[in-house]
């Protein structure tokens, strides 16, 4: 195809560039037919030649500026007609300078071509004839020298069809040319987004408006056009719903940042995205870059506008309190220290760090249960003992441990506690849990409540989802100060702020009672504030709850350390030994061992079991308490019992923890697990209805929220913020909770709570391993462990209680690491089958293991003489440490413990178990290295003392043995 232009050979090698058809323009200034094809070099220099020459024949003369708009086709012909009749180098063209565009219709308005006025085209109406377009052409342009063969063509255009001329000339039907015209009068974007503008400046709260269902239904209202506009054009019809409200979010936000664009008054959506962005770690060069983009605004005003948000916290968070409290919701106050340590590296000063103290208050709101009101009696809130404290006359402690109530608690469940480990006495779903799925394993222990307890659930309240109640949506930050919270006038001060600030809540209090939970300081210091408040005044209604989150952290890092040489050999054989476990290891690392252990130990569970069976050793006995009663009390009391919000598996497991904090010494938790079992008794009896509240929402009532709301504000500041700079910024985390549907709540993706499918079947795996090898060697080394001599002090004289050497690991293990049997040397298990005094049963009656390390007989137990399951009930060090947490409530002076245990209990009688189950021990080993090296099932048959000991297909028999206990490790094939 050749170009309209190549007329010669040299015209021919002027022609470069891709041929396109000619444009009415090119056709009329270059002299071409319609329709016909042009070279780009030739299309574009027709062009430029054409655009910047006036092509008007004009006697008046010419501008040097050419028009912005063509030539109208109207004055083609006669531009044509004057042109060539009065100059013969006219060439016609489509543009014409300014003065022409003036001059032009004023000397041609009388023409007979312009007497009609028909504006730029030729209008006629199809309604009214019945012939088409053509056919109405040819009739009325039969005379005219538009009459041609072809000289006019159909063409689909947007609004419906038109002819076009050869020489351009356009004809439109009247319905066609009316949708035209409606689409001129329509306003443009700019015109839409200068309406809106108006709108918004006419708006009284502008700040709602960041709100994307607010702005939306503003848009629907005041700019519908503009709206449809921009979400038509992002939206799609393959599009779903979730990605539909997407585009609709994306469309309001593209709204705002044209306001913001044309005026910097309409900058609140940018408020609000550059503080999120701040408050999410984005860096001053990022929000440099976001002024450009749109979607952060100039420092100055951003800190202005923090500064108004924080400015009007106060006023916000007491009208929530206030909803609350008109709601008659029950409330729980949630207070906790926040410590911001900066380490100095250049001290210019004897200071090496700059340590910023603030306390935060913390209002959880559970509307779905009603605020439980003020008894009559006020005694009834909390317990009153009679404390006699040496030289003084009794006192009253209010909120003090009854130590009596504790132990008849105690005496009742100690039965069940000395017959079945914690784990064994748990339902079978609890010992089958999915190594490959945890956490889904663990949400769905929670859900089930069936399996939780044997007896019936009946839930009080009906209440929303656990999981949605977890978040801190239903919180309310009374404020964040710089205070100490280290004595009981620092908490006075905290109480008088919170009245201070919502005067309504201490009116709430004189008519209601709220929780307040915490740590063991928190616990501790609100109790001594209760312990010596007036009955009438209103903090007497604040009741102190232990927070079960720091009784879950503490157990699990108390049992860590007291086992340290297990935990140890058991990190090592997962991680390798290179990777060494830290003394006292940081939390995660603490929760991993706890989880590793508990996982590996279910693998191999029942085949050590059976294996050892009734073993009396002194280091199986440590390992077998500890992997069946520690472990899993830590693993499970509060991701499953107390996230599951069964209060009666609550207070079973409370019961579990307070002998074993009471056996490891340890001190505050020691009483304060005491004083929750005697607050729980005292509760059900005389305060019904507050113990009724307790149980419905034991999931909710602990101190979680405070330290996830401490974790998110560490993450928002910096070590070298202070005190002003750290109120500010928890002010504006907490604001998201006073609007419902604000910035972050609208436009912010919500963090969804899910449950990561990790498998940990590998890493159980190996540290079932590493616990399988420590039962090897423990078999070879039965009878070896010996009690050493109590240790001696600086005047040379015995103090504390004898430990004991295990040889299997080469350490001391203390008494607090062993069952409750050997810490009372009178009732140390003995190696006898039967630990009963006046036992005459032969050897092959039955044989059943209490937990605390003892054997007795069944028919031995069942005998009223010898009561087995309370061999080990020796109640005096409960009695001592609740009397010692009462005294100490009473006593402000002193908030030490004050228990010490006694020096003279113990003898220096080291128990040397008998050769025969050393030699067994050895027989023993070589039965599991076999089976180790041979990797099959084989048959097992070890004969020790008279006893028997066979194992078929993986499963272990054991038999009675004489004079000494025996026990059997099998090695379970990974």
């Amino acid at each position: 195809m050749l170009c309209a232009k190549a007329k010669t050979r040299q015209l021919l090698c002027d022609c470069s560039g891709a041929v396109r058809t000619a444009s009415s323009q090119v056709c009329r200034a270059g002299g071409i037919e319609p329709y016909e094809l042009v070279c780009q070099r030739h299309f574009d220099k027709i062009r430029r030649e054409d655009d910047r020459t006036c092509s008007c024949p004009s006697s008046w003369g010419h501008s040097r500026k050419i028009h912005a708009h063509p030539i109208p086709t109207r004055y083609y012909q006669i531009l044509d007609q004057v042109g060539r009749s009065s100059a013969s180098s006219y060439n016609p063209g489509t543009r014409w300078c300014n003065k022409c565009s003036k001059e032009a219709p004023k000397r041609f308005k009388n023409w007979p071509q312009l007497e009609e006025e028909i504006s730029e085209v030729q209008m006629y109406d199809a309604e009214t004839s019945g012939t088409n377009l053509v056919e109405q052409s040819s009739t009325e342009f039969a005379d005219s020298e538009m009459q041609k063969p072809n000289y006019w063509n159909i063409v689909e255009g947007q609004f419906g069809e038109m002819l076009v001329g050869q020489d351009g000339d356009i004809m439109l039907e009247a319905s066609t040319w009316k949708l035209i015209q409606k689409k001129l009068n329509e306003p443009t974007i700019k015109d839409l987004v200068d309406n809106l503008s108006r709108q918004m400046d006419k708006c009284s709260d502008r700040q709602r408006l960041v709100s994307q269902p607010v702005f939306k239904e503003f848009l629907e209202s005041h700019a519908p056009k503009l709206y449809k506009i921009i979400l038509d054009s992002i939206l799609s019809e393959h599009h779903g719903e979730k990605r539909a409200n997407l585009q609709e979010k994306r469309a309001a936000a593209l709204i705002w940042q044209l306001l913001y664009y044309r005026n910097q008054r309409h900058g609140e959506f940018m408020d609000e995205s550059s503080i999120f962005l701040e408050l999410h770690g984005l860096s001053s060069s990022g929000m440099a870059l976001g002024k450009v983009l749109g979607f952060a605004r100039d420092e100055k005003t951003k800190t202005h506008k923090k500064h108004i948000i924080a400015t009007e916290h106060l006023k916000r968070a007491r009208d929530m309190a206030c909803k609350a409290i008109k709601g008659t919701s029950f409330q729980i106050l949630c207070m906790d220290d926040f410590h911001n340590i900066n380490a100095i590296k250049t001290p210019s000063e004897r200071i090496l760090t700059n340590a910023v103290h603030m306390a935060t208050l913390l209002l959880d709101v559970q509307p779905s249960v009603d605020a439980v009101p003020r008894p009559v009696d006020p005694t009834n809130i909390h317990r009153c003992e009679m404390v006699t404290i040496p030289g003084r006359a009794p006192q009253l402690c209010r909120g003090g441990i009854s130590t009596s109530a504790v132990i008849n608690q105690i005496t009742a469940f100690w039965p069940d506690f000395s017959r079945n480990f914690f784990l064994e006495s748990l339902p079978q779903p609890y010992k089958e849990i999915n190594l490959c799925t945890m956490q889904q394993s663990l949400k769905e222990l929670r859900q089930d409540r069936k399996c939780m307890l044997p007896i019936a659930y009946y839930r009080v309240y009906s209440r929303e989802d656990r999981e949605e109640c977890e978040t801190l949506k239903s919180t309310i930050l009374i404020d964040e100060i710089e205070q100490n919270l280290h004595s009981k006038d620092d908490y006075c001060t905290c109480h008088q702020y919170i009245f201070d600030v919502i005067p309504e809540f201490k009116e709430f209090l004189k008519l209601h009672v709220v929780p307040t939970v915490g740590d063991w300081p928190t616990w501790y210091q609100q109790k001594k504030i209760v312990c010596h408040a007036e009955l009438e005044h209103e903090v007497t209604s604040l009741i102190p709850e232990l927070g079960q989150f720091h009784v879950y952290l503490n157990s699990s890092e108390d049992v860590v350390k007291q086992y340290y040489p297990i935990f140890k050999e058991i990190y090592a054989s997962v991680f390798g030994r290179r990777v060494k476990l830290a003394e006292k290891p940081k939390p995660d690392k603490v929760a991993l061992c706890v989880v590793l252990s508990f996982c590996g130990w279910l693998s191999v569970r029942k085949q050590v079991i059976k294996a050892f069976g009734q073993c009396k050793d002194t280091e199986y006995s440590c390992l077998l308490h500890l992997f069946e009663e520690q472990i899993p009390l830590c693993f499970l009391h509060y991701p499953v019992i107390v996230r599951g919000g069964q209060f009666e598996q609550l207070a079973l497991s409370m019961k579990h923890l307070a002998i074993m904090f009471v056996a490891m010494d340890r001190h505050h938790y020691n009483k304060a697990s005491l004083s929750w079992i005697s607050d729980v008794q005292h509760q059900q009896e005389n305060f019904p209805d507050y113990h009724a509240a307790k149980s419905a929402i034991c999931s909710v009532l602990n101190e979680k929220k405070v330290e996830i709301f401490h974790s998110t504000l560490r993450s928002r500041i910096s070590k070298s913020d202070k005190g002003d700079k750290i109120k500010q910024t928890a002010r504006l985390i907490a604001r998201s909770n006073f609007e419902e549907d604000g910035f972050e709540k609208t436009f912010v993706p919500q963090y969804l709570r899910g449950y990561s499918d990790q498998d940990l079947l590998v890493l159980s795996g190996m540290a079932s391993e590493g616990i399988l090898a420590m039962f090897e060697r423990v078999a070879l080394n039965l009878g070896t462990p010996y009690m050493l001599p109590r240790p001696i002090n600086r005047a040379g004289r015995p103090y504390g209680k004898a430990p004991y050497y295990l040889a299997s690991f080469k350490k001391e293990f203390s008494t607090k690491s062993l069952p409750l049997g050997y810490r009372w040397p009178s009732s140390r298990p003995q190696p006898v089958d039967c630990d009963a005094e006046a036992c005459h049963h032969p050897l092959h009656a039955t044989i059943r293991r209490l937990t605390c390390g003892h054997t007795f007989h069944t028919c031995c137990m069942s005998d009223r003489a010898v009561d087995g399951a309370s061999v080990c009930s020796n109640l005096s060090a409960v009695d001592a440490a609740g009397g010692s947490g009462s005294s100490n409530l009473v006593d402000g002076s002193n908030d030490k413990d004050s228990t010490t245990a006694t020096n003279n209990e113990l003898d220096a009688d080291v128990f040397n178990e008998p050769t025969a189950a050393r030699a067994g021990g050895e027989n023993v080993h070589n039965v599991l290295s076999a089976t180790q090296n041979s990797g099959v099932n084989v048959n097992i048959e070890v004969n020790i003392g008279g006893g028997s000991a066979s194992a078929e297909g993986g499963e272990v028999v054991i038999g009675n043995v004489e004079g000494s206990a025996i026990g059997v490790g099998l090695w379970f094939c990974w």
